[in-house]
C-alpha cells in the first residue's frame, strides 16, 4: 500500500493494495470485507475495492490447478491479469515491486526465475499506472542484475 500511495492517493485502491491477498492466504470471505468497509467508506468504494480485490487473487493455483505446471499456471495468470482493471493492475505493480525486492534479498536460488515471471506479467498488464509500471520494470531489471549467470 505504501508504494501505491506513492503513486494514487484514491482510497478503493490503497485499500485494495492493503486487503489485495486475504481472500488468497487467509479464510476471510468477500462479503467480510465487504461488511467491514462498508463502516469506513461510502457503497461505491466498497464496490470498486471489492472487485479490484477479487481481480488480484490468483485463480491459477497450485490447490485449484494441481495438474497444471507451475510454468503454464503463471502463463494463465498472467493472461488473466491482463483483463483486469487499471486500478488491480496498479496494485499488481506495487506487489511485484515489493515481491520482487524481498525474494532477491531472501531466496536469491528462486529469485531469477520469479523475477522473470513477473516480467513476463508486466509485458501483458500496462493499463495502470504509468510511472509506477517503469519503476516495476526497472526493479525488475535491478533484480536480475543480481544473477548474471542465471
Amino acid at each position: 500500500m505504501e508504494t501505491c500511495r506513492a503513486y494514487t492517493q484514491d482510497t478503493a485502491t490503497l485499500c485494495a493494495a492493503l486487503l489485495h491477498d486475504v481472500l488468497e492466504d487467509t479464510p476471510v470471505r468477500e462479503a467480510s470485507i465487504g461488511g467491514f468497509l462498508e463502516t469506513l467508506m461510502p457503497g461505491a468504494e466498497v464496490a470498486r475495492t471489492l472487485r479490484t480485490v477479487v481481480e488480484l487473487t490468483d485463480v491459477y493455483t497450485r490447490e485449484r490447478q494441481p495438474r497444471m505446471k507451475r510454468k503454464e499456471r503463471r502463463a494463465r495468470e498472467a493472461e488473466r491479469l491482463a483483463t483486469v482493471s487499471a486500478d488491480a493492475q496498479t496494485v499488481k505493480y506495487a506487489d511485484i515491486i515489493d515481491n520482487a525486492v524481498d525474494i532477491t534479498q531472501h531466496d536469491p536460488d528462486f529469485a531469477p526465475v520469479y523475477v522473470r515471471e513477473c516480467q513476463a506479467i508486466l509485458a501483458l498488464i500496462d493499463k495502470g499506472n504509468a510511472e509506477l509500471y517503469q519503476r516495476a520494470l526497472s526493479t525488475l531489471e535491478e533484480c536480475l542484475e543480481r544473477f548474471p549467470h542465471k
